[in-house]
């Protein structure tokens, strides 16, 4: 047998065609990893915009939850302003609305007292008339006018 075909020998020593091809395929293959390095960096950067990106949102989602909590307090702070005043306002109208009632109840009062005294003016000028009528001195009376003459002792 021929040393040149043994397969030790084969496998130890590469042939000059194995090396060409070998440099022809690394030759090949150089800018395809010169691509897959870009990719690689370009994935990496939009791995870090995004973080960056995610970060910022969190940022701004915190913002928001303060601004919200702030116009909640806000809100809050308003409602209750809001029924303080509703319950004054009611209160003050409750207190217009009896006096007013007040007045009224006054108002009929009066409007009887006003009756009454016209029923004992009417009633006292009879009476005077009757008293002049028996004591015989003429009714000097103007017509519903109220005054009356002095009498003569």
């Amino acid at each position: 047998r021929n040393r040149s075909d043994s397969p030790r020998i084969m496998a130890s020593k590469p042939s000059t065609a194995d090396n060409r091809t070998e440099a022809k395929q690394q030759a090949n293959d150089e800018p395809l990893n010169k691509l897959l390095k870009d990719i690689e960096k370009d994935a990496a950067k939009v791995s870090r915009d995004f973080a960056q990106t995610v970060d910022a949102l969190k940022d701004m989602n915190a913002q928001l939850e303060a601004v919200s909590v702030k116009h909640m307090e806000v809100v809050v702070q308003s409602s209750q302003a809001l029924a303080s005043t509703a319950s004054n306002v009611t209160s003050k109208s409750r207190s217009f609305v009896e006096r007013i009632c007040k007045l009224t109840q006054d108002l009929e009062k009066i409007s009887d007292l006003e009756r009454k005294i016209k029923t004992t003016r009417s009633a006292l000028s009879m009476l005077e008339r009757l008293v002049d009528k028996r004591a015989g001195m003429p009714s000097t009376r103007n017509s519903g006018s109220g005054a009356s003459s002095p009498r003569k002792s």
